[in-house]
């Protein structure tokens, strides 16, 4: 999570959408920023609304959120691949010797072992009441909209450089197992159609 308090804007950071390339470009023109710890660096909107927010009306200062959303089944395949890396600490969130379908169905099952333990997409973006709450959603896919909206919230252009980025893996599962995910993430296939193109 980083924010400007003068440009009254908050990035909350979901999992696997390029946060790290964010936060480094924002970091100067932002006052606030959550970082190092998983837990404040990609708090989801509850914590923000229960935590930062009220921090920041204390000052005075009301912000809007922004974030953005990968497509569902491409944000399991960006876990997969980052989970393959060697330099995982705890095997037992490792994904090396598994194939993408393995975790895929891993993902699913009702007793998802510590590598498919991930939540999900819409659990991040939802307020205490189970609304979408993010004031300006973007698509991962297309970045460029993204882009666009910080750089006229700043009124400044920024670089973003890929960076923390996992192995390169060409990930498919067959139609059937898409179809599954698909089913178990409708509320997320749902926010993903739904954000504007």
């Amino acid at each position: 999570m980083i924010a400007s308090l003068k440009h009254r804007i908050a990035f909350l950071a979901m999992t696997k959408t390029g946060s790290t390339a964010i936060e480094t470009a924002l970091r100067p023109q932002c006052e606030v920023m959550m970082s190092g710890h998983p837990g404040l660096k990609h708090m989801q909107l509850r914590k923000f609304n229960r935590m930062v927010r009220p921090l920041f009306s204390q000052v005075g200062v009301e912000v809007e959120t922004t974030c953005l959303f990968r497509e569902p089944l491409d944000w399991l395949g960006s876990w997969y691949r980052y989970r393959q890396r060697p330099e995982i600490p705890n095997a037992r969130n490792s994904t090396a010797d598994l194939s993408f379908r393995a975790f895929v169905e891993a993902y699913l099952s009702e007793d998802q072992p510590p590598f498919a333990r991930i939540g999900r997409p819409s659990n991040f973006i939802r307020d205490t009441e189970g609304q979408i709450g993010i004031d300006h959603l973007f698509r991962y896919d297309q970045f460029d909209l993204f882009e666009r909206f910080i750089s006229d919230r700043f009124g400044q252009r920024f670089s973003f450089r890929t960076e923390n980025v996992s192995p390169r893996i060409r990930l498919e599962v067959e139609p059937a197992l898409r179809q599954k995910v698909e089913q178990a993430l409708s509320e997320d296939y749902d926010i993903y159609e739904s954000i504007r193109r």
